[in-house]
């Protein structure tokens, strides 16, 4: 599932360097506010119950994963 999640990350963010689970939210030039709420409503959709105060306090892009998979 998580290259599944890295999938959609990726296809909604569309960085120039690929996102992996590794990258720093806070570091990454590509995730902005925009990216970022388009990500919590991509990831709604596969968890109802996704909250966005929790979602904002992810600080990788595996910890975003670790979030939606719970």
């Amino acid at each position: 599932m998580n290259n599944d999640l890295l999938k959609i990350i990726n296809d909604v963010v569309v960085p120039d360097e690929p996102i992996t689970e590794n990258t720093v939210i806070s570091e990454c030039e590509d995730i902005d506010s925009l990216a970022l709420l388009n990500l919590f409503i991509e990831f709604r959709k596969i968890k109802n119950d996704l909250v966005i105060t929790d979602f904002s306090k992810c600080r990788t892009i595996q910890d975003v994963i670790n979030l939606v998979q719970k």
